[in-house]
């Protein structure tokens, strides 16, 4: 398997802070000067028209990557014979790589150039595709967006691909969460059979383990949402996020 280091996703979409703050500054500029000309083309002289602030930009993006998490996240019954038991609709696999596809595309494109609310589903469809996950476009247009025509939406789809330089490789930490929790569960066990631990001690590292794993899934996806997945690696997410939640379970203060 392609490390994360030498794939595209560690060499192209890694970024520090200030080199974020100077991307959206060149592309407020350059919105700045495409709605100057265009109000120059149409004789405009006067125009209370404006380019978002970078507060403004950050609170639409952050707002839509919440709703695509809300949809993907929806419950749905897989088995009527039993409606009690739901699944979230899309898997996170594929929602990371939406919502990757998503920050990436308004890292180049300005959201008053592209609709933010059209281009989660356009991200969805591709990361299904990607992920090899059944994400319809009959499914998308009809639940969400029944005014959206298909080829309006396989447009979007097309121009997200040519805006991301057709760099599709995403690593998610989910993944890299479970792979620590695994290996923190057989360090643990390992320990729990060399000291004769009891089995009342045993089930308590069991529900421990899985604790972990539930508020750690849920941490994951709040980190998802803002520009935290454009700054740090996967692991260095899952590692931050299974810090935080083993200590709260140990009573420790949070950070």
């Amino acid at each position: 398997m392609q490390s994360f280091e030498r794939s595209t996703h560690g060499r192209n979409w890694i970024f520090t802070e200030p080199q974020l703050a100077e991307l959206r500054h060149k592309l407020y500029e350059q919105t700045a000067e495409k709605l100057k000309s265009a109000e120059a083309e149409k004789g405009i002289t006067t125009s209370n028209l404006t380019v978002l602030t970078a507060d403004e930009e950050k609170l639409l993006r952050e707002y839509y990557e919440c709703k695509l998490q809300e949809i993907c996240q929806e419950p749905v019954c897989p088995d009527q014979k039993h409606p009690a038991i739901t699944v979230p609709k899309y898997t996170q696999r594929a929602m990371c790589t939406a919502l990757s596809y998503f920050k990436r595309f308004f890292l180049k494109v300005s959201i008053v150039e592209e609709n933010p609310r059209h281009m989660i589903f356009a991200a969805l469809f591709l990361a299904g595709k990607v992920e090899e996950e059944k994400i319809t476009l009959d499914d998308l247009l009809s639940s969400y967006a029944p005014k959206l025509k298909p080829e309006t939406l396989l447009a979007l789809e097309k121009r997200l691909l040519e805006t991301l330089s057709f760099q599709l490789v995403v690593f998610s930490p989910f993944r890299a969460l479970v792979g620590f929790l695994c290996d923190l569960q057989t360090w643990s066990r390992a320990q729990a059979d060399k000291l004769s631990a009891a089995a009342a001690d045993k089930k308590a590292e069991e529900a421990e383990m899985q604790r972990l794993q539930i508020e750690g899934m849920a941490a994951v996806r709040d980190a998802l949402v803002g520009d935290v997945p454009m700054l740090y690696s996967p692991q260095q997410i899952a590692l931050a996020v299974l810090r935080r939640v083993a200590k709260r379970g140990g009573g420790g203060g949070g950070g």
